[in-house]
């Protein structure tokens, strides 16, 4: 089902009538093969969730290598707000 939604494969059905489908894959699939079915969507999820947060902690990281350059550079804080978006704590911080 999550296939489905993520590459659109019926996906507005899919998403209004996400219950009624995966009952109708439980009474399909035999137990064992619903839950491996069940853990590794969740899986799929899980990865896809930590790759998020990598690549938001890799842009703030390098936001703060920035601010360091900037502030080497004798930049306004100001201005460093301004182009990072970090807040004036976080600038003042480095």
């Amino acid at each position: 089902m999550e296939y489905c939604v993520d590459n659109d494969i019926l996906k507005d059905i899919l998403l209004v009538k996400k219950k009624e489908v995966e009952d109708i894959m439980m009474t399909v699939f035999s137990q064992e093969q619903a839950m491996e079915f069940v853990l590794k969507a969740r899986y799929r999820e899980g990865i896809k969730q930590g790759i998020e947060q990598g690549k938001s902690m890799g842009k703030y990281e390098n936001s703060l290598q920035i601010v360091k350059k900037m502030k080497d550079s004798k930049m306004d804080n100001e201005l460093i707000m301004k182009f990072t978006g970090l807040s004036e704590d976080e600038v003042s911080k480095l």
